[in-house]
């Protein structure tokens, strides 16, 4: 009995200049607020992934030299 999708596949192919111009475009019709979400989402993703827990706290990390180093 062949099976029934109730969501059809689909896909586009396109060369690499559409598919650049189909991501900007995408990107551009979102608000900033949707943008910004968008890349925390995708940054604990990545740090969830690679530390297994997204981090509750950033380390402040400071590194003082001299502008005259070489003097």
């Amino acid at each position: 009995m062949p099976k029934h999708r109730k969501i059809s596949l689909v896909s586009k192919k396109s060369s690499i200049e559409e598919a650049s111009d189909d991501y900007l475009f995408f990107w551009v019709e979102k608000n900033t607020k949707e943008r910004l979400e968008e890349l925390l989402r995708l940054k604990k993703k990545y740090w969830s992934w690679k530390l297994g827990s997204y981090p509750d706290e950033i380390e402040k990390v400071v590194f003082k030299r001299s502008l005259y180093a070489g003097e």
